[in-house]
């Protein structure tokens, strides 16, 4: 037989009330149930409120420090300031070097059928082709910075090594770079004293000695220092003539030569027949004295 569902209802709604755990109290009832419960319960209680609070306390804190940047608007003109920048950069940083089978191309332009070397047709035919005349001092700037050890006469090894030491593979940047270094050397004395004290060693017969020719001497002289020396003209009269007993210029002299200049260069006044000067250059003081 079916139990009448009101009766259950009744019987159960009975219980509940019995025992104290109807669904739908007032707010007052719970306010008593609760302040009625034993003081353990209501601790724990009060510590998992606690333990929530300070839970949702980390979570926001990390929701705060996780929180994207605004991201900075870009407009087509700055993103192309950008690219440029990156472009510019780039090429700062990898410099072209030269190409070594243009220099090599060159090389082979001018060496001599019959050697390794460049000869000297090759050679007229290179400053020809530079635009230099071989007896001007630009002959000498090339062949300095080319590191050549002998005259009229360019190893494989000083061309091609002097091209990409001067980060040149052409002829067109060569010419550039040579009005550079004569620029240089016109204005920095000292960069003109070690391209000058170079020019005793490349113009010397031999490599072992340490003297050139007087001959030789004086046409170098007469590129480098006709310019510059006053008493340029007197200087080569005297080596000409019978009072000059000297037939080489030593090392030390040819040195020495641009610190007589500085001395006499306004006059013999400032000139010491007492100081360590080179015999060559007191008889060239009598001779002009006498």
């Amino acid at each position: 037989m079916k139990t009448n569902n009101f009766e259950t209802n009744g019987r159960f709604s009975d219980y509940l009330e019995e025992s104290g755990n109807l669904p739908f109290q007032s707010d007052q009832n719970e306010t008593k149930k609760r302040s009625d419960s034993p003081p353990l319960l209501s601790k724990v209680l009060e510590k998992n409120v606690n333990k929530n609070e300070s839970k949702l306390e980390d979570t926001q804190k990390a929701k705060t420090k996780t929180k994207k940047q605004p991201k900075t608007i870009t407009t087509p003109k700055t993103k192309k300031k950008a690219k440029n920048k990156k472009r510019f950069n780039f090429f700062k940083i990898k410099k072209k070097k030269p190409s070594k089978k243009r220099i090599l191309r060159l090389y082979k332009q001018y060496k001599d059928k019959k050697s390794s070397d460049i000869e000297a047709k090759g050679i007229q035919q290179f400053f020809n082709d530079l635009e230099i005349d071989i007896l001007d001092v630009g002959a000498l700037i090339i062949s300095w910075k080319l590191d050549a050890k002998v005259m009229g006469m360019y190893t494989k090894n000083e061309f091609v090594e002097g091209f990409l030491n001067l980060e040149c593979d052409s002829l067109e940047k060569m010419k550039k770079k040579y009005l550079q270094i004569r620029e240089e050397i016109k204005n920095d004395q000292q960069v003109f004293k070690q391209f000058y004290n170079w020019v005793f060693e490349f113009g010397k017969e031999e490599t072992e000695k340490r003297t050139m020719s007087i001959e030789t001497a004086m046409v170098l002289w007469e590129i480098l220092l006709k310019e510059k020396f006053n008493l340029f003209q007197n200087w080569i009269e005297f080596l000409n003539s019978e009072e000059n007993k000297a037939t080489v210029i030593t090392r030390d002299t040819w040195k020495v030569f641009l610190d007589l200049i500085i001395e006499i260069n306004n006059g013999w006044q400032n000139y010491d027949l007492t100081s360590s000067w080179p015999l060559l250059f007191d008889q060239f003081y009598s001779y002009m004295n006498k």
